[in-house]
């Protein structure tokens, strides 16, 4: 929530800028022709701010979305197809319309930033799992069921932010289960490609 609260408060700026150019209009200094162009710049420059590709506003707002319901890795992937689907759009768009320079040159700077987030994806996600490593905060604990021939790997793939996860087996007649931090443990520790049943050891 504190994310999304810094993330809408760039879009709201232009929220009170342009109700303040609605009270000032017809002023000595801010005349009606003054105020239809600060209105369409900021309606454009808010609307496309609120466009569905990262780095942009929406494309954060929508990653929010996105690692609120799934696992963080997963969230990261959906988050980069949705933007490069748009941003493809976009080019695809232009072809039917006059060439324009100064948009071709902000799509090829946000193709740039998502072909960097493509290949930072790994250390991020690599991040992610450190600081839950080191969270000792109390948290929601979300269970998760897992294969026992899944790997240490597949398990960490399935973590969520904002959630304390305990893993349980399937094929196990027994209820066993383990903490996600045994599990980031066996991870760090070079056993990624071990099968989860390794780390089991704790029944309830």
């Amino acid at each position: 929530m504190e994310e999304v609260i810094i993330v809408l408060s760039g879009p709201l700026q232009h929220a009170w800028m342009m109700a303040l150019s609605f009270i000032l209009v017809g002023q000595s200094f801010w005349s009606y022709s003054d105020h239809q162009l600060f209105i369409s710049h900021n309606v454009a420059i808010l609307l496309f701010n609120l466009l569905p590709i990262y780095p942009l506003d929406g494309g954060r707002l929508l990653q929010l979305l996105w690692l609120s319901l799934y696992p963080y890795k997963k969230a990261l992937r959906i988050t980069l197809i949705t933007s490069f689907t748009c941003l493809f759009s976009g080019l695809i768009g232009l072809c039917f319309f006059p060439f324009h320079l100064n948009i071709m040159v902000i799509l090829l700077f946000l193709l740039t930033a998502n072909y960097l987030e493509v290949k930072q994806r790994n250390y991020r996600f690599m991040r992610f799992l450190m600081a839950k490593q080191h969270d000792d905060l109390v948290r929601s604990t979300k269970v998760i069921e897992i294969k026992q021939n899944a790997l240490v790997r597949d398990a960490v793939e399935q973590l969520t932010r904002n959630n304390r996860h305990t893993f349980k087996l399937k094929e196990k007649p027994e209820t066993v289960s383990v903490d996600e931090k045994m599990v980031l443990d066996a991870y760090f520790q070079g056993r990624l490609h071990k099968p989860i049943q390794t780390v089991f050891t704790t029944p309830l």
